[in-house]
């Protein structure tokens, strides 16, 4: 917010401080480690797929929430895509001198022993595990163009090993919770109770009286909804289908609300989405489809490439449609 002689900013308050303090207290696990990596590495790929290049990164600008979820924070020195030169490159050299760029500083101290980063070799902890200290070495090659890359660090055994820890620990939480677990399409239930729409409900879909544009166009890019003729049943055994064709999860819920996850890790984690059917008359519903975590961009063409061309069966008309057309036909 600004007035016209200050500007406010409204940040996340991050109770747990700078990861900084906590590492220098002493040892972390290394299944810490790998959830403090994973997190880091998620959100700067976010960062870079965006365009943004924070160049100062350090545990000092690494902030953990009450949740102990790590926040990236201080982008001062951050650089935009159209700072790079010909080559691609962005050639100014800034940041914290401790933590820069391998190429700038081709000889550091690591663990009180000189190591040359050049060869990757440098001492690590008693009971560091090999392939994160294989990692590492990829990480701080000099040489840009041999360096790995962020698509590659997700592919390392040691990333995926963590991710494959994570994983096994989901499934164990679905074993013990079957209503998380649901989602086979052979249950053969009667279909939820369905929560209904008055009409107040009803007149606040009209565009008219749409508040979303408060809120700018990420509101909007991150729900669809459509309305649709066809009974509650069929309703609910296409979402099942698609959700199945997509290698998706789909968690029932109560008052006809599915929870789809998505199978792969995304920028953001992965995709979680909300579809909600409404009654409006016995043969005549709306469906929200809403994003709760992941990448809003991978939501976006998930929605279009994806779900819209698989539930065209289904579907009446998605929301936004006909004032398209009428713009179309009034050109």
């Amino acid at each position: 917010m600004a007035t016209k002689t200050k500007i406010y900013l409204i940040l996340e308050y991050c109770k747990g401080g700078e990861l900084f303090d906590k590492i220098t207290k002493g040892k972390v696990s290394e299944r810490v480690a790998w959830k403090y990596f994973y997190q880091l590495v998620n959100a700067v790929d976010f960062c870079h797929s965006r365009g943004i290049y924070h160049r100062d990164i350090k545990p000092e600008n690494l902030l953990l929430d009450e949740n102990d979820n790590l926040k990236v924070s201080d982008f001062g020195l951050s650089a935009l895509a159209e700072s790079k030169r010909e080559d691609g490159l962005l050639h100014t050299a800034c940041g914290t001198h401790a933590y820069v760029c391998p190429e700038i500083v081709n000889r550091q101290a690591y663990d009180g022993t000189k190591a040359d980063i050049g060869k990757g070799q440098f001492k690590c902890p008693r009971g560091f595990p090999v392939e994160a200290k294989r990692l590492l070495c990829k990480m701080l090659d000099p040489n840009h163009e041999t360096r790995i890359t962020m698509s590659r660090i997700k592919e390392s055994s040691w990333f995926r090993k963590g991710l494959h820890l994570k994983h096994k620990k989901q499934q164990a939480r679905e074993i013990n919770n079957p209503m998380e677990a649901g989602g086979s399409g052979e249950s053969h239930e009667p279909p939820p109770q369905l929560a209904s729409l008055n009409a107040f409900d009803i007149i606040s879909l009209s565009s008219g009286f749409d508040l979303g544009g408060l809120f700018g166009d990420v509101y909007k890019k991150q729900e669809s909804k459509f309305t649709s003729r066809k009974p509650a049943s069929e309703i609910i055994s296409k979402l099942e289908e698609v959700a199945r064709g997509l290698k998706m999860k789909i968690r029932k819920q109560e008052a006809g609300l599915f929870k789809l996850e998505g199978a792969k890790e995304g920028r953001k984690g992965r995709l979680l989405i909300d579809a909600e059917i409404f009654e409006v008359a016995e043969t005549f519903h709306l469906v929200e489809v809403k994003k709760c975590n992941g990448d809003t961009m991978e939501y976006r063409k998930l929605v279009e490439e994806d779900l819209r061309p698989a539930l065209a069966d289904i579907v009446w008309v998605w929301q936004g449609e006909k004032e398209e057309e009428e713009l179309v036909l009034q050109g």
